[in-house]
C-alpha cells in the first residue's frame, strides 16, 4: 500500500534506520579469541556451541529486518510502499531472534550462559519431535541423539536437572533482553508489548483491528461499511527500533564474549 505524504517522513526515517542491515546481511561477527569467554563456552558445550546459536539468532533476525526494507524499496521508479500487515510479522521475528541472542549472551557467569543455551536446544528438540508426531512421520534418529548430548553438557557442567528441564516461554526471554537492552520505561516492559502487538496482527486476532487506522471508503448498507485498513506507521517505527536495539545489543555482547574474559 502506497504511504500517504503524511507518513513518508516516518517512512523515510526507517528506510534510513533500516540501512545497516545492509552491511550487517553480509557481515560475519568477530572470530571468537581463544582464551575468551565465548571461546570457553564453546568448548564447554561443543558440539552444540553457545556462539553458532548466537550467530544464527542474530541472522535470523537481521535477514527479517533486511527484508523489511528491501520489502519497502521493491516498488521500483523512486516510490516507497508499506503493507498494513507484513512489515509487523516480519518486526516480531526479529524482535524474538534478536531478544533470544542477547539472552544467551547477557549473563555474567559461564554456567548461566551455558544453562540458557542447554534449555533453548532442549525446547528444539521437544518442538521438532511433537511435528515428526503431527505430521505421522518416523522420529529422527538425530534428535534423541541431540537430546541425550544436551543432557551430556548438561550433565558435565553440573547444571540443576529441574532447571534444565524448565519449560522456555518466549516471553522470558523477551523480558530479560528487553532489560539488558534498555527497552524498558517506568511502567512498561516494551519488548513483551511489541512483540504481542505484532503477534496479533501475525495471526490476523481480530481484537487489534480497533487499534488500527481507518478511513470509511463507502456505507453498503445500515451499519455497515468498507474501511480502508493500515497499520499506524509509528508502530513499524518503533517496532524496527525496539528491533535494532536488540540486534545492537546482542552484535556489542558478542564481540565483548568473543574477544575477552568477559
Amino acid at each position: 500500500m502506497t504511504v500517504s505524504e503524511q507518513e513518508r517522513v516516518q517512512v523515510n526515517e526507517l528506510l534510513g534506520v533500516l540501512r545497516v542491515t545492509e552491511q550487517w546481511i553480509d557481515q560475519r561477527p568477530p572470530a571468537v579469541q581463544p582464551g575468551s569467554s565465548l571461546a570457553g563456552d564453546d568448548r564447554r558445550t561443543d558440539p552444540h556451541q553457545l556462539s553458532h546459536a548466537v550467530m544464527h539468532s542474530m541472522g535470523v533476525a537481521i535477514d527479517h529486518l533486511h527484508t523489511l526494507r528491501m520489502a519497502m524499496t521493491g516498488q521500483g521508479d523512486g516510490s516507497i510502499a508499506l503493507h498494513t500487515y507484513s512489515p509487523l510479522t516480519l518486526i516480531r521475528a526479529a524482535i524474538e531472534n534478536a531478544a533470544t541472542a542477547v539472552w544467551m549472551l547477557s549473563p555474567t557467569q559461564r554456567e548461566a550462559r551455558i544453562m540458557r543455551l542447554v534449555r533453548y536446544e532442549m525446547a528444539s528438540v521437544k518442538n521438532a519431535q511433537s511435528f515428526m508426531k503431527a505430521a505421522s512421520l518416523p522420529e529422527q534418529e538425530g534428535m534423541e541423539q541431540r537430546r541425550l548430548r544436551l543432557l551430556g553438557i548438561a550433565d558435565r557442567c553440573r547444571l540443576p536437572e529441574v532447571e534444565v528441564k524448565k519449560k522456555l516461554s518466549t516471553t522470558e526471554i523477551l523480558k530479560d533482553a528487553g532489560a539488558t537492552a534498555k527497552l524498558v520505561d517506568k511502567e512498561h516492559e516494551l519488548a513483551p508489548l511489541f512483540w504481542r502487538l505484532c503477534s496479533a496482527v501475525t495471526h490476523g486476532d481480530s481484537w487489534i483491528i480497533s487499534m488500527l487506522d481507518r478511513e470509511e471508503h463507502e456505507q453498503l448498507g445500515p451499519n455497515v461499511s468498507m474501511y480502508r485498513i493500515t497499520a499506524p506507521t509509528q508502530w513499524v517505527v518503533s517496532g524496527a527500533h525496539a528491533s535494532l536495539a536488540l540486534i545492537h545489543t546482542a552484535r556489542n555482547l558478542y564481540e565483548q564474549r568473543a574477544t575477552s574474559h568477559l
